[in-house]
């Protein structure tokens, strides 16, 4: 059996698929925790402050949050996510099935996540425009925006073209290539019960002033730009994120 995602919706399929799960099922969640922990630190946050999560995946993120005591708000398109992620609630913590175009509540959030290259999905950039839009529209005035990017310049260099991981017995052929402006990776998986499946990764190979573009457009304006998550200072060649703060 072969499942072939389209690449204009490939998102909707591949984070619903409990494959996508069991591939980036090695996440660290201490270092998830240790770049919260300075973010929280940087910013000049009030007691309770309303934050949302998006792209929240299966809340790991939000629920470290919540657990300093902020109101926090995951919203992720994979109903599959969401629901683990609904174990973890909690009168701070509440999470939803929403499409990260959609604006939950505008002029609401002290503060928007958006984190691990959870933007530059779609094939047409005013989309992308739409998504830092939406972004900006929920922020309070003065509100902060923490986007964490990866690093497009030693993403391109260190590309590894081919590989396959074998993971709980499923076997996963992983190919990538730069096309289009775009970073591709296409997934496939061998599953020795239920068969085999394809899925696609698409990101746009984003620079760190196009970033800059979308936002500024959207309203907001830099703060500071990190390279990794003890925010260091951005290298181009070294860094292995691109991670923005920006204000409303």
């Amino acid at each position: 059996m072969t499942n072939k995602t389209p690449n204009d919706n490939w998102f909707e399929t591949w984070f619903a698929s409990p494959y996508y799960a069991l591939l980036y099922a090695h996440r660290d969640d201490k270092e998830a925790e240790l770049f919260m922990d300075n973010i929280l630190k940087y910013l000049p946050l009030k007691e309770h402050a309303k934050i949302l999560d998006i792209a929240c995946g299966e809340g790991r993120h939000a629920a470290y949050i919540a657990s300093k005591g902020y109101e926090v708000f995951g919203i992720d398109l994979s109903a599959r996510s969401i629901t683990l992620a609904k174990t973890k609630e909690h009168q701070l913590l509440k999470f939803a099935v929403e499409d990260m175009r959609t604006v939950i509540k505008a002029n609401h959030f002290d503060v928007v996540f958006n984190c691990f290259t959870s933007f530059g999905y779609f094939e047409k950039h005013s989309k992308n425009q739409l998504v830092a839009n939406a972004f900006a529209t929920q922020l309070k005035e003065g509100g902060y925006l923490i986007f964490d990017f990866l690093n497009i310049h030693k993403t391109i260099k260190n590309l590894v073209a081919n590989e396959t991981k074998t993971i709980h017995s499923s076997i996963f052929n992983i190919s990538r290539k730069i096309e289009n402006g775009f970073i591709v990776k296409h997934i496939e998986v061998i599953d020795p019960v239920q068969g085999k499946f394809e899925f696609q990764e698409r990101v746009a190979a984003l620079n760190k002033i196009e970033i800059n573009q979308f936002f500024v457009k959207a309203g907001l304006q830099q703060v500071a730009v990190f390279g990794n998550y003890l925010l260091e200072e951005y290298n181009e060649e070294k860094s292995d994120r691109l991670i923005y703060i920006f204000k409303k």
